[in-house]
């Protein structure tokens, strides 16, 4: 059974008589002695299977309308649900290969809903001429966006002679962007502010100590900015200060054993995921270490992990994130103890990174290869060949820009690219 608009008169108070009868004619193999009418109003009427019924699922239900004014139900016309691959998630997009899978549907009555990197939800507007759109759930599409474009360079914006610093690691050297639209760079022993297109700025802040680190920067959604650092076996959290014409940082904890933090995102309960190459850490919400989860003895990868893929943009304790290691793509439940392998991956993935739209990038340092990655993590394909080097990162700007960092094999100089992303 499926949702339907009755075409014959319904009256009240004999709405459920009426409602039987017209199922009945216009649905001559419907066995009416199996159905039930329920919770019924003027306009619609929901139809359930009994309880004891031999030729339908008990408990199976369907909507009924009536008195529509010569309207249909979208699912009428929108009988193609999986619109397949699409160059990015954009509304418009979306709406045009809508129609060009389903060639009735009146796309100026309609509108999209929750749109995600891989589903979205139709439904009529309010005000259709066409489309009944009281009381209709929306109807799931899916998609998968597949842009072979995305991750081709563009073009060469910085450049950063690292010899008199020491050099400088992939591990560390990631962009942030603030909520005033900053963009900073993290080259380890310093941090630079980069413009808008990539291009060096200023230096922003120098570490404090010289045999200081940084690793990582953070903002929050309430807008706090804290630096992740560390020197020998310490890890140390910096809340970073803006106030002034002078960035400053305040030492907020400082740990013994936890490792390099490259990796952070908060869950929507306050707390906070961390990850280093072997660990994955929770955060309390005054910085005190809840609980460690040794990844690699535990998932017997013998790989670190290199980043995470989020299923839901703001994940809590029980949900499901992606985690990458070199070699792999697991499944976590968060706070549970297990890792569930999902996938192998191209090997020798160095970084990988999730854009907005769902497409996943990662560079092969084997072959020095930018990839596109299918959701399973096999390779889609490869979009870019590098020289030799190695590959920091990748960043996705708050307004869709796309920036690739690359150490060069004698780790002395960073090279800072920005790569197509439409």
């Amino acid at each position: 059974m499926s949702s339907q608009i009755i075409v014959g008169e319904v009256n009240d108070p004999s709405i459920e008589k009426d409602v039987l009868n017209n199922l009945g004619k216009e649905n001559p193999n419907l066995k009416i002695n199996q159905i039930l009418v329920k919770d019924y109003n003027k306009s619609e009427a929901k139809i359930v299977v009994k309880p004891d019924s031999t030729v339908y699922i008990p408990g199976d239900s369907l909507m009924v309308y009536f008195n529509t004014g010569g309207k249909k139900l979208l699912s009428q016309d929108l009988i193609e649900p999986n619109i397949g691959n699409i160059v990015n998630n954009k509304s418009e997009t979306i709406s045009k290969a809508l129609v060009a899978k389903n060639k009735d549907l009146k796309i100026e009555e309609i509108e999209l809903l929750s749109i995600t990197s891989s589903t979205a939800k139709v439904t009529a507007k309010k005000d259709s001429k066409i489309y009944v759109s009281d009381n209709v759930e929306p109807i799931e599409i899916y998609f998968q966006v597949y842009n072979p474009n995305i991750g081709k360079i563009k073009k060469q914006t910085a450049h950063f002679d690292m010899t008199n610093l020491g050099g400088v690691w992939t591990d560390y050297t990631k962009l942030a962007e603030l909520k005033d639209s900053t963009i900073l760079l993290n080259l380890g022993k310093k941090i630079v502010e980069l413009n808008r297109d990539g291009s060096f700025k200023k230096d922003f802040i120098d570490v404090p100590e010289s045999n200081i680190t940084f690793y990582k920067i953070v903002q929050l959604l309430d807008g706090k900015i804290y630096v992740f650092a560390g020197n020998f076996n310490n890890l140390l959290i910096y809340s970073l200060e803006l106030s002034g014409s002078i960035p400053k940082l305040i030492l907020l904890k400082k740990f013994s054993g936890p490792d390099k933090i490259l990796y952070f995102f908060p869950l929507s309960n306050g707390q906070f995921l961390a990850a280093s190459g072997k660990y994955i850490y929770i955060f309390d919400f005054d910085w005190t270490l809840k609980k460690t989860y040794d990844f690699y003895e535990t998932s017997n990868d013998g790989g670190k992990v290199i980043g995470f893929l989020l299923i839901n943009k703001n994940p809590n304790f029980g949900d499901l994130i992606k985690i990458a290691t070199e070699s792999n793509i697991y499944s976590w439940e968060i706070g549970s103890d297990n890792f569930k392998l999902l996938s192998q991956t191209a090997t020798l993935v160095q970084t990988i990174a999730q854009l907005d739209d769902g497409t996943i990038l990662a560079f092969n340092y084997g072959s020095h290869q930018i990839l596109q990655l299918n959701d399973d993590g096999t390779i889609r394909i490869v979009v870019a060949n590098m020289l030799e080097s190695y590959a920091a990162g990748f960043f996705e700007t708050s307004d869709h820009k796309l920036f690739f960092s690359v150490v060069s094999a004698d780790i002395n100089h960073l090279y800072l690219y920005e790569l197509n992303n439409k």
